[in-house]
């Protein structure tokens, strides 16, 4: 499924570069000078699903620590020992305490909105937050297009998805200002072949066309793509989830009916993301290959919308083990979920039609 997408050493050598920085600055009373490359090497562990050795050496800087310890699933300490951190502090609160903490702003309006969506209360808090752009982009997902127009007329963005979202193509092509844009005005217009030969690199993106390569039976080209992106690096932190994108190939390999390969790329997720996403893929694969039960995968760390991943990560799991009927069912409490209740993106729906697809050959 390609080659490795980095060198083994590498999260090694950039922590080592990073320490030595640290300790060159500290040494000669320059502690300015190394700091943006520390911030920059400690993005770069993060991305590189390396959290561990952020926290291995201790908070040598307080933002970066708090957040590996979030990736980490580790909220108690965070919560224990970094308030003056509110985007780690607010997080690690949305995942184990709840919403009423956030609702007010304190730790911030993006955090507010997140937990309004999460408490099915986005339409009543949303006239608190009319104008924020994030708040923008959530009408679109609760059906508020109409809404999203009249709010933010000015933002090609957003109105772009809102056009998109009314079917109105044409005028949102004129809105059209990158790569991102058009490939959005391409894929409405199931146009998926030109996505792929204009080179656009957005894994998300790209894996969606897979999809719908595979469900529209070009299982060639989806394969293809996908063999593709395996060496691309995709971020899976807690902010950024695509629940299904690591689990494609390993599905796809056990459709063709090489078990052995799909519990070796199985087992890689295992292995990747015990530090990364909060622990979240980590219980959602260690379910389906069964290590862990329904009861551990609710004594994970982030509770977060943890029953309605558990739903998802049965229909993975029935799949899995070629119990068809019993996926069926999961899938249709899946997408019978609100839109607020779990956070898929396009492509993760577009998994689970294929899922669906491959149960009723």
């Amino acid at each position: 499924m390609g080659d490795p997408i980095y060198a083994p050493d590498m999260p090694a050598r950039i922590e080592a570069a990073r320490a030595e920085l640290l300790a060159l600055g500290r040494r000669i009373g320059r502690s300015d000078l190394p700091e943006s490359f520390t911030s920059f090497t400690a993005n770069l562990l993060s991305a590189l699903d390396r959290n561990d050795l952020l926290i291995a050496h201790g908070p040598l800087e307080r933002e970066h620590y708090a957040q590996a310890l979030v990736e980490s699933g580790r909220f108690s300490e965070v919560l224990d020992g970094f308030r003056d951190q509110l985007a780690a502090y607010g997080a690690a609160l949305l995942a184990t305490k709840g919403r009423a903490d956030l609702l007010d702003g304190a730790y911030g309006e993006s955090l507010a909105l997140t937990a309004a969506v999460d408490a099915g209360r986005f339409a009543e808090f949303y006239p608190r937050h009319r104008g924020n752009v994030a708040a923008g982009y959530m009408l679109v997902p609760a059906g508020l297009s109409s809404e999203a127009l009249r709010d933010y007329p000015d933002n090609p963005g957003i109105c772009m998805s809102a056009l998109l979202a009314q079917g109105r193509i044409d005028e949102a092509e004129k809105l059209v200002g990158d790569q991102y844009d058009r490939a959005q005005v391409l894929l409405a217009r199931g146009r998926d072949d030109e996505v792929v030969a204009t080179c656009f690199d957005d894994a998300e993106v790209l894996y969606r066309v897979a999809l719908r390569f595979l469900l529209a039976g070009e299982t060639a080209k989806g394969r293809q793509l996908v063999d593709r992106l395996s060496t691309q690096f995709i971020d899976f932190s807690s902010t950024s989830m695509h629940w299904a994108t690591p689990f494609i190939a390993a599905f796809l390999e056990r459709s063709a009916g090489r078990a052995k390969e799909a519990e070796n790329l199985l087992d890689a997720q295992l292995a990747r993301h015990r530090t990364t996403g909060a622990q979240c893929l980590w219980y959602v694969a260690a379910f389906i290959t069964g290590r862990i039960d329904e009861a551990a995968f609710r004594k994970q760390p982030c509770l977060r919308q943890v029953e309605e991943r558990l739903v998802f990560a049965q229909v993975l799991r029935h799949q899995w083990r070629h119990e068809y009927a019993a996926a069926a069912v999961c899938f249709r409490q899946v997408t019978a979920l609100p839109w607020w209740k779990l956070d898929l993106g396009p492509h993760d729906q577009l998994f689970l039609q294929w899922c669906l697809k491959e149960a009723q050959q």
